[in-house]
């Protein structure tokens, strides 16, 4: 669970890239936060359209993270 899953270049405010490590367990955190938070939404919604804005970047990490939330 510790072991580096996904090495994520940014630039921050510098614009200088930086390798950013992220583990398993960064991961799988970050994909039962979001599903805590998006599954009372999607509960409610679920005989409607779900429509998402969002400002995330999603081609990034977070993308990986909504694909985690698919059942």
């Amino acid at each position: 669970m510790d072991d580096v899953a996904v090495l994520q270049y940014t630039g921050g405010t510098t614009g200088v890239p930086k390798g950013a490590m992220l583990s398993h367990r960064n991961l799988t955190a970050n994909v039962l936060q979001t599903e805590a938070v998006a599954q009372p939404v999607v509960h409610d919604l679920a005989n409607s359209q779900l429509t998402i804005i969002s400002a995330l970047p999603l081609y990034h990490v977070f993308a990986m993270t909504v694909c985690g939330l698919r059942r």
